[in-house]
């Protein structure tokens, strides 16, 4: 029996995973970076916005190694030959199986991850536009989502205390003008009395 070879990557497939690599840790460093902020929602909006380009390069770059996979793999299969069939195949599974990890792992990332990141980073615009009613999401999330919903949840309930103490304020001023104008008024009567009782 024939001992089969592992098959190696070329430098282009190598370059590429570094790349993949370095993608992946920079949007690592994002979203740390975004947890960090998280008392500043703001910037937190913004690092976010940056993680999530580097999630959609990192999502690119695997599409396109997943595709120069499929593209090495029928270009082995159709130039093997037969003392190779073996060595070819297992190569094909390999190289699906690693497909498969990778779609798997990206549709888990993009479940886990980015859609809660968009919708939080939504409601947190709402917010900063002065609508409270909206819901805050995952707040009960024992993550760094979690974490970052109860810190939206926070700048929400600032809001709506800052419109509640402006209102009082409105309506103390309304009393005070009014209880002015009362007075105001109740002088004037006593004034008029008074000119009319002289007459």
């Amino acid at each position: 029996a024939k001992m089969l070879t592992q098959p190696s990557l070329s430098d282009g497939e190598k370059a590429r995973l570094t790349k993949i690599a370095e993608t992946l840790q920079g949007y690592r460093k994002g979203v740390s970076d975004t947890l960090t902020l998280v008392s500043d929602p703001s910037v937190a909006v913004t690092v976010l916005g940056r993680a999530d380009r580097l999630f959609v390069t990192l999502t690119d770059e695997l599409a396109a190694l997943n595709a120069e996979a499929s593209d090495s793999t029928k270009q082995l299969s159709s130039s093997a030959s037969t003392e190779s069939d073996d060595a070819v195949r297992l190569f094909s599974l390999i190289i699906a199986a690693f497909t498969a990890v990778a779609t798997i792992l990206v549709w888990v990332i993009t479940r886990m991850t980015v859609r809660p990141l968009r919708h939080i980073t939504s409601i947190m615009e709402t917010v900063a536009a002065g609508d409270y009613t909206a819901t805050v999401p995952y707040a009960d999330a024992r993550d760094e989502i979690g974490t970052m919903a109860s810190a939206v949840q926070v700048f929400k309930d600032n809001g709506i205390e800052a419109e509640r103490l402006r209102a009082e304020a409105e309506d103390a001023n309304r009393r005070e003008i009014g209880r002015d104008t009362s007075e105001l008024q109740s002088h004037l009567n006593l004034v008029c009395r008074l000119l009319l009782e002289k007459k």
